[in-house]
């Protein structure tokens, strides 16, 4: 007896004229509707699984009505169809709030503004001062440098950088990577 496949409960939705469906429990499984083979209409549409596109930064992308989209934007989107893909300003981005940009699953993602993406990033915010011969620690806080201190050990400096990032920056997520 051949195992059943799971129905998936699809989301569907249109974007530039094209009707898209997206598997929720897997966003890289997204298909678009094919009516048309040039300009033939054809006679038994279907649903034809997309291709996603790895760039360098490890952000997928698709190609819906020969224009690229990045894929977390589509994702998002699909979750959320009052929210305007098609506004590429400061005030409308998709943040990946574990970092990893290649997971485009809606629990990963969030829509932010351009100063609070900046503020989920993995930058060290610490440095060796040769000079002084300290560790010195800074953070960016409204376009602003505050300087936090300089320290005798590195892991001060790395603790009085997370502590300042949690108090100054809400939309960090602080990944293991950071609290080793």
């Amino acid at each position: 007896m051949a195992a059943e496949e799971q129905e998936i409960e699809w989301i569907y939705l249109e974007i530039d004229g094209c009707k898209l469906r997206i598997d929720p429990d897997n966003s890289n499984n997204m298909q678009k509707w094919f009516v048309k083979s040039g300009s033939q209409m054809l006679k038994n549409p279907y649903w034809k699984q997309m291709k996603l596109t790895k760039h360098n930064r490890g952000y997928l992308s698709c190609c819906i009505n020969h224009r690229n989209y990045q894929h977390h934007r589509v994702v998002y989107y699909a979750h959320n169809q009052d929210w305007d893909i098609y506004n590429y300003s400061h005030n409308n981005f998709i943040d990946h709030i574990d970092h990893n940009t290649s997971n485009n699953q809606i629990s990963n993602l969030r829509a932010v503004t351009s100063a609070q993406n900046q503020q989920n990033n993995t930058a060290k915010g610490y440095h060796y001062n040769k000079k002084l011969n300290k560790w010195q620690t800074s953070i960016k806080v409204n376009n602003k440098d505050i300087h936090l201190g300089c320290f005798e050990a590195e892991e001060e400096a790395r603790e009085a950088y997370l502590k300042a990032k949690r108090e100054h920056h809400p939309f960090f997520h602080e990944p293991s990577i950071l609290t080793k």
